[in-house]
């Protein structure tokens, strides 16, 4: 087995005997399908081959993301027991619905893709792998494992540990020879019975002309003219908001704003054009009913998606700079009635792990992959140039070694902060921070409440001197509506948290007149929802008059 303490490999000796695998890791629970299709078609099933019950609360599943490190994402695998030959299904929410009367959980975590392994360990190692860390095993492309001599076997296509299986093994490159099965893409194997997954409840069925039609899973490719570069202001300092007398300022992660042509796996609407493009209505429906003149906008492929979403909304441009994850190819972007003084930019600084983190993990260097800066004028009733920074930060909340990028990547954003305020400019910093406020009530106080890492501490106080440089926009929203996401935690249940967030400077602050989050859709089904966000929108007087100044701030959870 091999030590989740030092993660080295070890590697035992095989004798193979008529397909009677020897000296594998011990344990009786292995993972036995893994499904990597469309969308949010992921799937792995797990079966105790033993002949004695297993404990499901004793098992941990871990993913390691585009050849990173291990992290856990579902820690009790779950609270029930499994007999001899029982199996049990764990599922991402969005899975097909000819699938989901077959899962016996779900998870939001659960976003694996060809080139990312998953890990079962119980007692503090693994037990079993399904591809490895390190890139170990990855084929020429490095967009999946190489299994049972195909290519890009974990890619696209459903995989089946064969029968004569009956313990888990952590040596990956014997496993991934001999023990699976490479089938088609999105199918699911129940009792020998094959299930079609080519209907998904997160997006309807694929358009026509959109099935895979090469090794690397790509769909439609995309025709028509692209944008490749979007971050110089058309116009700079160009005002076209039609009410002068406020300015609103927001952020949505709009959940994977693609198009469905030539997408990664992981995008909710890979082979699927016409989903696509039913989403891209769907959020230009909720800017136009929030009137925001600046908005940052998490989740998004590239400039011309950008462009195509500002061509639903009169007066508005859109602006990006890319960013650097190539495991999402997710980007930040602005979209915006009120044109920068200057091209966005964004820095590639980066941190380790702050001193004093209780995060229970380190990371000696972290950069910030999803961020934009923009920088406005100062023009009538704002009287100040500022900045916008909007950001997308590492994802996973509860995972220790996640948490410990996250502050690295809020300390890359304290030094950009301190540098703008120093040059002279006010600053916002708003997006999916992918963290929980220490210091402001949420609707429910629960474990999911409670935040791990310093990241909006660190927001807040820029020098670490303890006082506050910018105030949570929050505090203006009554605790009943303090909530902007929704996920399904490991025993499948969805819930409520904040994690989207806007700071803002003093001066900014100052000005601030009223500010909500659009919950409509709030009571819809998950399948039904345009996002797993809401926008948080903050309106700013700019008519010369102060801010309200009417907060909400009770006592945090404690």
């Amino acid at each position: 087995m091999r030590d989740l303490g030092t993660m080295h490999p070890q590697f035992c000796s095989v004798i193979v005997i008529f397909f009677t695998f020897l000296c594998f890791a011990n344990g009786e629970l292995l993972i036995t399908q893994v499904v990597e299709g469309s969308g949010f078609n992921k799937i792995v099933a797990f079966t105790n081959r033993g002949t004695t019950s297993v404990d499901l609360n004793d098992y941990t599943l871990w993913t390691a993301f585009n050849g990173d490190e291990w992290g856990k994402i579902v820690e009790p695998l779950a609270r029930k027991s499994l007999g001899p030959g029982e199996s049990f299904t764990l599922c991402n929410p969005g899975v097909s619905r000819a699938a989901v009367g077959h899962c016996d959980a779900t998870s939001g975590d659960l976003k694996f893709n060809g080139n990312d392994a998953v890990g079962l360990s119980s007692g503090g190692e693994f037990v079993d792998l399904f591809g490895d860390e390190g890139r170990m095993g990855w084929n020429a492309r490095g967009n999946a494992f190489r299994i049972d001599g195909v290519d890009d076997g974990s890619l696209d296509h459903t995989v089946v540990r064969k029968e004569i299986v009956t313990r888990g093994n952590t040596n990956w490159a014997v496993s991934s020879r001999l023990e699976w099965d490479v089938l088609h893409k999105d199918i699911f194997v129940v009792d020998g019975n094959t299930i079609s997954l080519g209907r998904r409840s997160g997006g309807g069925t694929p358009s026509e002309g959109s099935t895979p039609d090469g090794p690397e899973g790509v769909c439609k490719q995309k025709s028509g003219p692209e944008i490749d570069f979007c971050a110089n202001p058309k116009s700079p300092g160009e005002d076209r908001r039609p009410d002068k007398g406020e300015l609103v300022i927001g952020t949505f992660n709009v959940e994977w704003l693609f198009d469905g042509e030539s997408d990664t796996s992981r995008s909710r609407w890979h082979c699927d054009h016409e989903g696509a493009a039913l989403h891209l209505q769907a959020v230009a429906g909720i800017i136009r009913r929030n009137k925001p003149d600046i908005l940052g906008l998490e989740e998004v492929e590239d400039c011309t998606r950008l462009a195509e979403l500002a061509a639903l909304l009169p007066g508005y441009e859109g602006y990006l700079v890319q960013g650097t994850d190539s495991s999402t190819q997710q980007d930040t972007a602005l979209l915006t009635r009120v044109d920068p003084s200057h091209p966005l930019y964004r820095t590639d600084e980066r941190e380790g792990t702050p001193a004093g983190s209780r995060c229970g993990a380190h990371d000696d260097s972290t950069g910030v992959s999803k961020h934009f800066i923009a920088r406005f004028p100062s023009w009538e009733g704002i009287p100040f140039k500022f900045a916008i920074i909007g950001v997308h930060l590492k994802a996973f909340p509860t995972d220790a070694r996640s948490c410990a990028q996250r502050e690295g990547q809020a300390k890359v954003l304290q030094n950009e902060t301190r540098r703008l305020i120093d040059d002279g400019y006010e600053v916002a910093i708003m997006g999916d921070i992918n963290d929980l406020s220490d210091l402001h009530r949420t609707r429910i106080c629960s474990r999911e409440s409670k935040p791990t890492s310093r990241v909006l501490s660190m927001f807040r106080d820029l020098n670490n001197d303890g006082v506050d440089d910018l105030r949570n926009a929050i505090e203006f929203v009554e605790v009943k509506e303090r909530y902007s996401s929704r996920f399904f935690n490991d025993q499948g249940e969805e819930k409520l948290s904040l994690i989207d967030h806007v700071l803002l400077t003093p001066k900014l602050w100052g000005l601030v007149d009223r500010v909500w989050i659009d919950h409509t859709g709030a009571d819809m089904p998950h399948e039904a929802r345009v996002s797993d966000h809401w926008p948080i929108l903050v309106a700013l007087r700019t008519d010369g008059s102060p801010g309200s100044g009417v907060v909400n701030n009770p006592p945090p959870c404690v």
